[in-house]
């Protein structure tokens, strides 16, 4: 963010509210929290929407999970594929690259801001409540399982290609425009009174 955008926000900022709203994980957007100086009692859409908190205690008044028979639904499709891809399952603080499948390049993508595990799909501990499954690859592979994800999963899921060389599966739910109307609701405000920062890393 260069400095004449960081003037601007910091001079809106006595006018209205800046919420930021990402794919990203909590702690990958607290740097940005921190830049803008927004430490008060704002909040913060992390995961897509699946995930609100508060800008200082980093309270949660949202977060949304995939259950293991959610998991599970999604593994079996993405192994049925036989599509060279890495697929990594994210928790708020955690990341389980799963080993069956390609190695993940997860780690670099999200600037290591979470703490990194390679786990077993089987071995997996039951009730992991994640808010993430990613899916990353090249591109070429990515728009292939993109192309092939049934209906009866699109149903189920909130499917997002956050970049062109991934591809997430999040809770229904999990809608950052939804996100924001319970951010509004939440802080008794006016929409017009709230800015939505969007922080992308598009490939």
């Amino acid at each position: 963010m260069n400095s004449n955008n960081l003037a601007i926000l910091n001079r809106l900022k006595t006018q209205i509210k800046i919420v930021l709203c990402s794919g990203r994980s909590i702690t990958a957007i607290l740097p940005y929290i921190d830049v803008l100086k927004l430490n008060n009692n704002q909040y913060s859409i992390a995961f897509n929407g699946a995930t609100i908190f508060q800008n200082s205690s980093l309270e949660l008044l949202q977060s949304l999970t995939l259950s293991d028979q959610q998991l599970q639904t999604i593994y079996t499709f993405l192994i049925s594929l036989k599509v060279p891809i890495s697929v990594d399952i994210s928790t708020l603080t955690d990341v389980f690259e799963l080993s069956d499948f390609s190695p993940s390049n997860y780690q670099q993508i999200s600037h290591n801001f979470l703490n990194f595990h390679k786990i077993e799909f089987d071995s997996i501990s039951p009730n992991l409540n994640p808010t993430t499954l990613i899916i990353t690859g090249d591109c070429s592979d990515i728009n292939q399982v993109s192309q092939n994800i049934p209906s009866v999963l699109t149903n189920l899921f909130s499917v997002v290609n956050s970049r062109s060389d991934m591809v997430e599966f999040l809770p229904k739910q999990a809608n950052k425009l939804m996100a924001a109307q319970n951010v509004v609701q939440a802080d008794h405000n006016k929409l017009s009174n709230i800015i939505f920062l969007v922080i992308t890393s598009r490939k």
